[in-house]
């Protein structure tokens, strides 16, 4: 088929697709994630079967899906590839990190795609493989189902973007009017459609093998049917087990936590990595060193604002995934050792979320962080940026992570429970 003619069918296939994209599933619930007060993309959850029990829809082996619907003008590859990184780090053991550590390369690898508003990104789990999908093109296909309920995790699992947005995903298909017509008005153009395939086929025709020279025959070479397949995979090293965080010296009736019940919703064999944070995948930064925070946006990408295929991004192994996500459960782990309830808070009953993103130099030394979420009272922010500033320096970055900074996120859920 000429790649005009693909093209043209994607775009018609992509029209004439329900909103499930799925017969067999049904929309279970829709949320809003925000970022520093401003409407990051609108997640789906479909399901067989609807649910509001997380553990029930994660062991759930019927057909499933996650659909992500931008609002933001714009979201850089790289930075929503960290979302999902950070989301399946926190979210998992060190075990499962390990097994799944190729396909967690490939669907990273796949990311390359920078998003804007509109962009409808899926990804569908079937009863023998997870497809991933961008505005009706293909990006890959992983040939594993437990890989999506991994994936799946960052948004319901223990640790997920924040606890309204797991529970509005848990609704069991009973969500606001309002919030689904947002849903279905929330789509790309048609020129957006045909500009994301034009460039996927594009990348797909530069990956082609280059047909080999015979020097003897004279001959027009063939050319192999245009694929999309994830980078070579080499497997990763013996990697010493990270060990469960510290326990923080706190009042018996105190919990330094993320989510209501979450932990009891969880599977058993991935209580060793989610501790006490959540993730959070925004990517603005402020001094921690000044009195008050200051929002000066993401790090810039060196590239142009129009293209759709962010070509300077890292490609993963399953080794160097592997040993980020380690690290970062490392730094997590690092910061806690320094968090304190501060015991006016405890007086006065003085709860809440904060959530900050942390950016290090190769030797671990804090540069800057951002508070993305404020408890609301200054005692608990307080508490959160001095636990940051006494952590400093952290584990330096290790060697097979490349730059010169590395960012990770950390929200913190302050209660005092009975």
């Amino acid at each position: 088929m000429k790649p005009i003619i693909k093209l043209i069918c994607l775009i018609c296939l992509f029209n004439l697709l329900p909103i499930s994209a799925q017969a067999n599933t049904s929309l279970n619930g829709i949320a809003v994630h925000s970022e520093l007060g401003q409407d990051s993309f609108i997640g789906a959850l479909y399901t067989s079967t609807p649910s509001t029990n997380s553990r029930e829809i994660l062991i759930s082996q019927q057909p499933k899906q996650i659909q992500v619907r931008i609002l933001a003008d714009r979201i850089s590859a790289r930075r929503f590839k960290r979302m999902w990184i950070e989301g399946m780090a926190i979210n998992s053991s060190t075990t499962e990190l390990q097994q799944q550590s190729k396909n967690m390369a490939a669907f990273s690898n796949m990311l390359k795609v920078s998003m804007k508003g509109g962009d409808i990104f899926a990804v569908q789990r079937s009863e023998t493989s997870v497809n991933v999908i961008i505005n009706g093109s293909p990006l890959g296909e992983i040939e594993d189902t437990q890989f999506f309920d991994l994936l799946l995790r960052a948004w319901i699992g223990p640790v997920p973007l924040s606890s309204q947005f797991r529970n509005d995903l848990l609704s069991g298909g009973d969500f606001s009017p309002t919030l689904q017509q947002l849903f279905n008005d929330t789509r790309p153009s048609d020129e957006r459609i045909e500009a994301v395939a034009a460039a996927l086929l594009a990348v797909e025709d530069q990956e082609k093998p280059k047909p080999a020279r015979t020097p003897e025959v004279a001959a027009t070479p063939t050319v192999s049917a245009p694929t999309i397949s994830a980078p070579t995979i080499i497997a990763p090293p013996s990697i010493p087990t990270v060990a469960a965080a510290p326990s923080i010296p706190q009042p018996s009736a105190v919990d330094i936590s993320t989510d209501d019940n979450a932990a009891d919703e969880s599977e058993a064999e991935t209580s060793e990595a989610t501790d006490t944070t959540v993730i959070d995948a925004d990517s603005a930064i402020a001094n921690v060193d000044e009195n008050s925070t200051k929002n000066v946006g993401e790090p810039v990408v060196l590239e142009n604002e129009e293209s759709i295929i962010e070509d300077d991004q890292e490609d993963f192994t399953a080794e160097t995934l592997l040993i980020q996500q380690l690290y970062l459960g490392e730094l997590k782990k690092w910061t806690y050792r320094e968090l304190v309830y501060p015991q006016t808070s405890l007086n006065n009953d003085e709860q809440g979320v904060v959530r900050l993103d942390v950016i290090i130099n190769r030797k671990g030394k804090v540069l800057e962080t951002v508070m993305i979420e404020e408890a609301p009272y200054k005692r608990l922010n307080k508490a959160a940026l001095t636990a940051i500033k006494k952590s400093s320096p952290y584990k330096p970055m290790p060697e097979s992570i490349k730059g010169d900074t590395f960012t990770f996120s950390l929200p913190i859920r302050f209660k005092i429970v009975d």
